[in-house]
């Protein structure tokens, strides 16, 4: 039980068998974790789940391997962009909405060496990069507005 854990199925793959009970299973997902999530007790749990006791000795043969782990971040909400962007909000009328990075990407790569990413854009991360993947398009029209304003307070020197 781990609300604050949000997850989504990248891959599901089985060989093609008919009617019939497929011979293999593969699943792949994408674990997306808040910052101050325990890596170490769900890596634990997740590997508890995948490798049951009771199939341990059974013609069922299943493996857990974990790709890669990153840790969530949340940056401090201060500073020059920071601001410029709370501000991009404010001027477009759109509510400020800040918030952990729970997902492994490019980001927890920069982070981890020392550059602060911000991850800003239409849709939600959790719906990313899947097969049915889509974002409304007003969201897309809000997005645009907020990185105009954005650019004006930082460059433009609008107030």
């Amino acid at each position: 039980q781990r609300p604050e854990l949000v997850y989504n199925f990248r891959d599901l793959y089985s060989s093609r068998s008919g009617l019939t009970v497929p011979d293999r299973c593969e699943a792949w997902l994408d674990i997306h974790l808040p910052p101050d999530a325990a890596i170490g007790e769900i890596v634990t749990e997740l590997e508890e789940a995948c490798l049951p006791e009771d199939t341990r000795d059974s013609a069922v043969e299943t493996h857990f391997h974990i790709e890669t782990i990153d840790a969530g971040y949340c940056l401090p909400e201060k500073g020059a962009v920071v601001e410029a962007i709370r501000d991009a909000y404010n001027d477009v009328d759109i509510a400020w909405q800040s918030g952990d990075f729970r997902s492994h990407s490019d980001a927890n790569q920069l982070w981890a060496a020392g550059i602060k990413p911000i991850v800003l854009g239409p849709g939600r991360l959790e719906n990313a990069h899947v097969h049915d993947e889509s974002v409304n398009f007003s969201q897309v029209m809000d997005a645009a507005r907020i990185y105009q304003a954005m650019m004006r307070r930082l460059f433009a020197g609008d107030t």
